[in-house]
């Protein structure tokens, strides 16, 4: 009798998946932690979750901070693992900290059943892969909008990168994730045809549409903004190579030059704003703000006249910052968008398709032209739906089911 109902127990369970999303839980800054949370949130309504993330070795005593600030109020087990944050031992150190994931991972199989591992980052998930293989777990790779590499190799690698061996050993190991995955998850379309076109159409049978998830207080104030007198643009987040403001700052000279009231206002770190002030010698121009969490952030971009997102022509991937403002009621003005479906000029949001002067400074006319910034709006409303947090639930479920019915 015991037996039996032991049994009877264990398939009671919900289902449980496994996170690797290797954000580090500090500092308390924007960045996409905001979105991991929100996916992390959103799935623990339905699984039981288990997430593993990253505290760097100098912050473990406030670990219970940190880890309170993000995921109060969620119901998910919470796995913080030490990593050091110092060039040349960035990638080794998450190798280092996936493998105790992985451990744990068939360590926790072997007392419960994990129905799903949902990872990121292609270096470090590869203990994740080799635990699912050995322990015949269903495994999602999520790739988010930048597929082969990029991460390692622009953001973590560092002076590593000088080295071309390096660069090819990394997209190996990306390749062997990616291949070896049962599912691979993507933001869109775009990235499900780069996918489709390295690996052939083959691979599509294994491609998952994931969005970002939008937290659901983005859209709770989606009545447009209004058109006040004065043109105030908004940046929020870090200044990277992945931007350059160079033709935005000269617009904004030019058109203060002409009498406009104008200005960026840019929601940044310290160390990014000495290259932003050098662009310029009006200094009226540029507004800094310290950091904020993105969610305290909504009710002051929806006041602005636009967001700016001002990409440089290298930069990979999809803006989901463009896509919080979209969801918030707030017109973009993006430069070099890689995802031309999703930012359509003049129906979604106003692009730039060239980074000079000439062309922001048009761009930011535009966008206060009342009948195009309301066919903006409305047409970008309807795209940000599409990255409600309620899609991942979604998905991740009918992945569940599907593994079910086949057992």
């Amino acid at each position: 009798m015991r037996r039996k109902r032991r049994v009877v127990l264990k398939t009671n369970l919900k289902p449980a998946v496994v996170i690797w999303s290797p954000f580090t839980i500090e500092p308390l800054i924007t960045g996409s932690k905001v979105n991991e949370v929100e996916r992390i949130k959103t799935l623990s309504k339905r699984f039981t979750i288990f997430v593993f993330v990253l505290i760097n070795v100098g912050n473990m005593r406030m670990i219970d901070t940190y880890k309170r600030y993000w995921f109060e109020g969620i119901d998910a087990k919470i796995v913080a693992l030490p990593w050091l944050d110092n060039y040349g031992v960035r990638i080794i150190s998450r190798l280092a900290a996936a493998t105790v994931a992985a451990m744990s991972v068939v360590l926790l199989h072997l007392n419960r059943r994990v129905d799903l591992i949902i990872a990121r980052d292609g270096v470090s998930s590869l203990p994740l892969v080799l635990a699912s293989r050995l322990m015949s777990i269903r495994l999602l790779y999520n790739v988010l909008s930048v597929p082969f590499g990029h991460r390692e190799a622009r953001l973590l690698g560092g002076f590593l990168m000088q080295n071309r061996l390096s660069l090819f050993l990394f997209k190996s190991i990306e390749y062997f994730t990616l291949r070896r995955a049962d599912y691979v998850g993507v933001m869109g379309e775009v990235t499900a045809k780069k996918l489709t076109a390295i690996f052939g159409n083959m691979f599509q049978s294994k491609i998952v549409i994931i969005p970002y998830p939008i937290p659901d207080e983005f859209y709770c104030l989606a009545e447009p903004s209004a058109l006040k007198g004065s043109i105030q643009l908004i940046y929020t987040g870090g200044r990277t190579g992945l931007y350059d403001f160079s033709g935005l700052v000269k617009a904004l000279e030019e058109l203060h030059a002409a009498g406009m009231d104008v200005r960026l206002v840019v929601y940044s770190s310290r160390e990014a704003r000495q290259t932003l002030n050098d662009l310029t010698s009006v200094k009226t121009l540029l507004v800094f703000r310290d950091q904020l969490p993105r969610t305290h952030l909504a009710r002051i971009i929806h006041e602005t006249t636009a967001m700016v997102v001002p990409l440089s022509a290298e930069s990979p991937g999809t803006s989901v910052k463009a896509i919080e403002a979209m969801a918030l009621g707030v017109p973009v003005i993006v430069s070099y968008p890689k995802d031309p479906k999703l930012f359509r000029d003049g129906e979604t949001c106003v692009v730039v398709s060239n980074n000079t002067t000439c062309e922001w400074r048009q761009a930011i006319m535009r966008i206060t032209v009342p009948e195009l910034r309301d066919k903006i709006l409305r047409g970008a409303r309807v795209e940000a739906e599409a990255f409600r947090s309620g899609r991942n639930l979604d998905v991740v479920s009918a992945l569940i089911m599907s593994r079910a019915r086949n057992h």
